[in-house]
């Protein structure tokens, strides 16, 4: 049997751990904790892009003409109550 040379060996042991860390469901049996950790902190993030998403697209209807209301279908009035809701209301 050939020995293996220390760079070969060194090559399989990473290898193998990478396997190791690679089997599905494994961080969840070592770091149970770390998803619901994280959990507040994804939906506060989701929560601030949809209150921007929001402000941005109020802002720009805010900005369209009657021709261009009239062609998306609102009137000014309800554009007007839209731009005038506060970015965390639906």
């Amino acid at each position: 049997m050939e020995s293996l040379s220390h760079a070969q060996e060194g090559l399989q042991r990473s290898s193998a751990r990478v396997r190791l860390w690679a089997r599905p469901g494994l961080r969840r049996r070592v770091f149970p904790g770390l998803r619901v950790a994280w959990l507040p902190i994804a939906r506060m993030a989701s929560a601030l892009r949809l209150w921007r998403q929001r402000s941005r697209q109020r802002r720009t209807l805010a900005e369209l003409d009657e021709r261009l209301l009239r062609d998306i279908g609102v009137n000014r009035l309800a554009a007007r109550q839209e731009c005038n809701k506060w970015f965390w209301q639906a």
